[in-house]
């Protein structure tokens, strides 16, 4: 359960996990209903779920799955701060103001309820906050708490399963990588035409 944790977050803690328990299914929730707010579809067809909307109810899937082991994969605060600055927030910025795809509806609500439209403000405060009511919302459940950088060890342990032969690589996946690098052409485009302005006598 995470506020978005690209790379090796959300997406590769359900890679990890799938090395191990083939027959579960992480996958990004955009496309699952969340159970007691869109239906009882993601209960009855997943195992785990990751990324928006699934990680703004923290409090809601843990009551809905109170046999559910649960994982707060994190990263530091400037890392997903920059992140999401490159991904999630530039494209809500950059939409039609009246897109009327699902998506695009979907993104209104939630940037509006996570941090009232005002990420630069208020992001981070979120970001913590996020944190530690996951935290507070699994006491007394099987709960791990875990960065890429602790590697396999910690979360084998937390599975029960052997880990990997050493050196073995996490799998990587960023879906947002080709977006990201537009962001930062885009960055490069504006600097340049700014020190061309600057230069303008």
């Amino acid at each position: 359960m995470t506020p978005n944790s690209k790379e090796l977050g959300n997406r590769g803690v359900g890679m990890n996990l799938s090395v191990f328990l083939p027959a579960t299914r992480f996958v990004s929730a955009v496309s699952y209903p969340v159970p007691g707010y869109y239906g009882s579809t993601a209960k009855t067809l997943l195992q785990g779920l990751a990324d928006y909307p699934a990680a703004i109810f923290p409090v809601e899937l843990v009551a809905a799955y109170p046999e559910a082991a649960i994982i707060l994969s994190y990263r530091s605060e400037d890392k997903w701060f920059a992140s999401m600055e490159s991904t999630l927030v530039h494209l809500q910025r950059t939409r039609t103001p009246d897109d009327p795809s699902p998506m695009a509806v979907l993104s209104r609500k939630y940037h509006r309820h996570c941090w009232g439209v005002d990420f630069e403000t208020t992001g981070r405060e979120f970001f913590n906050q996020h944190n530690q009511l996951v935290r507070d919302s699994a006491r007394g459940r099987k709960f791990l708490e875990w960065q890429p950088q602790d590697g396999w060890g910690p979360l084998c342990a937390f599975l029960g399963v052997d880990a990997p032969p050493e050196g073995t690589p996490f799998p990587r996946s960023d879906d947002w990588l080709e977006y990201k690098k537009r962001v930062e052409e885009e960055k490069h485009s504006l600097a340049k035409q700014g020190a061309l302005i600057d230069a303008t006598p």
